[in-house]
């Protein structure tokens, strides 16, 4: 640990996905990106992001995680574990209330 101190957090962090369960967060729609950046922001180990601009860039984008997601107009959020999705919700804070 003297010699290279910050290998702990690298280490610690490789635990964590090995006992953790991957999780996936799917946003689709016109605000992907800006909520995946908001969500990004928080410490969220273990999480995979995806997203698409609407659902016909969903569908057409060849990633499984995003196909048969999305709604016209509205930007939903998918939180998704072990391959299925709970009930998307419209907002990154709401996210945080399902215990991402």
């Amino acid at each position: 640990m003297k010699r290279f101190p910050t290998a702990f957090g690298a280490w610690a962090t490789e635990m964590l996905d090995e006992l953790i369960f991957r999780r996936e967060l799917v946003t689709v729609g016109e605000k992907a990106s800006v909520y995946n950046s908001q969500l990004r922001r928080r410490f969220l180990p273990g999480v995979i992001f995806a997203g698409a601009e609407g659902p016909k860039q969903a569908s057409e984008s060849g990633m499984s995680l995003l196909e048969w997601r999305g709604e016209g107009g509205k930007t939903l959020i998918y939180l998704c574990r072990d391959g299925a999705c709970e009930i998307p919700v419209s907002h990154p804070d709401e996210v945080m209330d399902s215990q991402v």
